[in-house]
């Protein structure tokens, strides 16, 4: 029903999702407001930016749960219960600000490439 403020960090290989949080929103309780939850916000460390292929995909906030079998999972966060449209504009928001940090975090990735050589 608003902006959402939060914060997004990476571990130092640049791929990988050390935290996010939300600090204010307008979502309402029970619904949308679960992510300032611990149980949603968990979810997201641990997943990886990138693919196989050096592609930044994100992080996809899905209606209902990723399935272990989903060889796509570790680009996947389980959605909230009625709580579709936030999900879906968590994940454009993570995509559309990643790509403008994609050419710094590509740069940190190269170096951690040359340095485990």
């Amino acid at each position: 029903w608003g902006t959402m403020f939060g914060y997004f960090s990476l571990e130092s290989d640049a791929e990988t999702v050390k935290r996010i949080t939300f600090y204010k929103h307008k979502e309402t309780p029970g619904l949308g407001g679960e992510v300032d939850k611990d149980w949603f916000k968990n979810n997201f460390i641990g997943k990886k930016l990138i693919d196989e292929s050096g592609n930044l995909v994100s992080v996809e906030v899905v209606k209902g749960y990723v399935s272990s079998t989903d060889p796509y999972a570790k680009h996947k966060v389980d959605g909230i219960s009625g709580a579709t449209i936030t999900g879906r504009g968590i994940t454009t928001f993570l995509k559309e600000d990643l790509k403008k940090y994609n050419p710094y975090f590509a740069k940190i990735r190269k170096l951690n490439e040359i340095g485990s050589l």
